[in-house]
């Protein structure tokens, strides 16, 4: 078993970037990335806004509550997976009707 002392910055480094893959993988496997980036609260309002949709007409779109969303951007909660897929799936559908 390593112990922290025993590993370089070089090693920890690797760690991370493997790690950072890995979570990459699941999230895509589980479809919930868009252009194989991983959707934060900043991105979906981001890409609403490109879309041309408020955030409470991107929720309603995809049949969540707004407040599900804010409590996912202030870090009070995770959005489940399916609500997750709602938001991807919604976003979707609006970049490809532009």
């Amino acid at each position: 078993m390593l112990m922290c002392a025993d590993l370089h910055i070089s090693s920890i480094i690797v760690i991370v970037q493997e790690s950072t893959c890995q979570l990459c993988n699941i999230a895509h496997m589980l479809g919930t990335m868009i252009d194989d980036e991983l959707l934060s609260p900043g991105d979906v309002e981001r890409l609403a806004g490109e879309a041309g949709v408020s955030l409470p007409d991107l929720c309603g779109r995809a049949g969540i509550s707004h407040t599900t969303f804010y409590r996912w951007k202030a870090g009070k909660t995770e959005p489940t997976l399916e609500v997750y897929r709602r938001i991807r799936d919604t976003l979707k559908s609006l970049r490809d009707a532009a």
